[in-house]
Order: C-alpha cells, then sequence, then structure tokens
C-alpha cells in the first residue's frame, strides 16, 4: 500500500490509485488455519450473515489509514476467504465506493477518514 505503482504480486491484484500509488488490493486465500488475519488494533466490524447477500458475512477493520476487510467464502466449493486492502489516502474514489458498496455502505461521496468508515459501519451494523 502506498509503494510506487508497478510491482506486482502472483496471488495479489493490485490496483494504481491516486499519484501512480498502490491503492487497493485483493487476494483469495485457500483457508489452511482457523481465526483472522486482520490486526487487533483498529476498530472492527463484524456483520452477521446477510440473507440478501448469499450469507455473506465479513470483517472490517479500520485503522492507520488502511480499510481492511476479511471475507470468507460459504458457498465456494473449496472453503477460501478474500482480502481487501485500501488506503484512504492512496485508493481514488471509484475504489473506495465499490468497497463502500460491497459492504452494504450506499453509495456515497468516497470516505477518506477513519471518522467516517466507523460512523458508516455503525450506521451498517444497526440496519443487520
Amino acid at each position: 500500500m502506498g509503494e510506487p505503482c508497478g510491482a506486482s504480486e502472483p496471488t495479489v491484484r493490485i490496483e494504481c490509485g491516486r499519484k501512480n500509488r498502490v491503492g487497493y488490493t485483493e487476494a483469495r486465500e485457500i483457508v489452511t488455519r482457523q481465526g483472522s488475519i486482520l490486526p487487533k488494533t483498529g476498530a472492527r466490524f463484524d456483520s452477521k450473515p446477510i440473507p440478501t447477500m448469499a450469507m455473506k458475512t465479513f470483517s472490517v477493520v479500520v485503522t492507520k489509514g488502511r480499510v481492511l476487510v476479511e471475507e470468507p467464502c460459504f458457498v465456494c466449493r473449496i472453503s477460501t476467504t478474500d482480502y481487501r486492502v485500501a488506503s484512504l489516502e492512496d485508493a481514488t474514489d471509484d475504489q473506495l465506493v465499490k468497497l463502500q458498496e460491497s459492504l452494504g455502505i450506499t453509495k456515497q461521496p468516497a470516505m477518506r477518514t477513519e471518522a467516517a468508515w466507523n460512523k458508516a459501519l455503525l450506521a451498517v451494523a444497526d440496519r443487520i
């Protein structure tokens, strides 16, 4: 995150953000362990199963200027977990809005502060 664009990882999708810096990444991992790899620090939000989204659940940690999302797949043939990370400083507006929408946050201007993310995630929790 925040590094100059151009580097690639075979198992991670890296998207350039603003100022030609890495702003957004996605990865999928076959689950071989129990428990979350998200940091223990920062505001954490754990969703309940969302029936309208194929029983989707996710965990989000907002910390150090980043939004980290962990989303297990319960309907996948092989147990996998998707990880997404967005830099609040380096991600583009489109990248942030795409992440917001995927978490059930209504489309709105791209949220660039930890406070805005925490408030929006609490609002989502109230709806579930």
